[in-house]
C-alpha cells in the first residue's frame, strides 16, 4: 500500500450541497494532499459530484460514521490524516498550519472514536505509556468519554457580526450539535465551524 504524505478524509451521509466547495477549498489548500471522500449509502449524489470535484470516492456500506471511520484508517496510510466532515463545518484556511505542525514540528494527537470503551480506555493508556517512554506529550480526545480527553472540540457559531461558542465539556456532543442547529436558525446563518 502506498503511503500519501497528507490524507484528508471526508465521511458522507447526503452532504451534496456542500461536498463540491469543501473538495475544493481543500484541494487549494492542500494542492498536494489526497482527498479521498468516504460515502455511507448517501441517496443524493453525494459521490459523484465528490469525484467531480476531484476526490478519490469510497464507499461504506455499513451505515454509521463510526464504521467509515473506522474503514478510512483500515484502508488509508498517511505521514499526517485530516478528517473533516463532508457538510463543511470545518473551514480548510488554518489547515496548512496544522499538518505544518504535525510533518514539520512532529506534534502528536489521537482522537478515539470506537463504540467500544475498552478499546478507547486502551488507546489512552497506550498514548501515555509512549509519552512516559519518549518524554513526546500525545495530546487525546476520546469521543464521548470526557474522563479520557485531554480537550474537547467545542461548537462554533460564526457570523460576519457574532461569534457563539458552545461546549459540553465532553458530556453530551448530540446535545451540543442540537444547540448549535438552533443557533443556526435563530441567526439564519449556515457558516458553522468546529475548532
Amino acid at each position: 500500500m502506498k503511503m500519501d504524505k497528507i490524507a484528508v478524509l471526508i465521511p458522507c451521509y447526503n452532504e451534496a450541497k456542500t461536498i463540491r466547495k469543501v473538495v475544493a477549498d481543500f484541494k487549494k489548500e492542500l494542492p498536494e494532499a489526497v482527498i479521498y471522500v468516504y460515502d455511507n449509502n448517501s441517496t443524493d449524489g453525494t459521490g459523484n459530484i465528490a469525484k467531480e470535484a476531484g476526490a478519490i470516492v469510497r464507499y461504506e456500506y455499513q451505515q454509521g460514521k463510526g464504521n467509515v471511520i473506522r474503514r478510512m484508517f483500515a484502508e488509508i496510510d498517511a505521514q499526517c490524516y485530516v478528517m473533516v466532515d463532508g457538510d463543511d463545518t470545518y473551514p480548510a484556511d488554518n489547515v496548512r498550519a496544522m499538518v505544518d505542525k504535525v510533518l514539520i514540528k512532529n506534534a502528536d494527537m489521537v482522537i478515539a472514536a470506537t463504540n467500544q470503551s475498552a478499546v478507547n480506555q486502551q488507546v489512552k493508556a497506550d498514548c501515555q505509556t509512549i509519552e512516559k517512554e519518549t518524554g513526546r506529550q500525545i495530546l487525546v480526545s476520546v469521543i464521548d468519554d470526557r474522563e479520557l480527553c485531554d480537550f474537547y472540540f467545542p461548537s462554533i457559531v460564526q457570523t460576519e457580526d457574532v461569534v457563539i461558542g458552545i461546549n459540553s465539556s465532553g458530556k453530551s456532543p448530540t446535545l451540543t450539535k442540537k444547540v448549535r442547529k438552533e443557533v443556526e436558525e435563530v441567526l439564519k446563518c449556515n457558516s458553522i465551524y468546529y475548532y
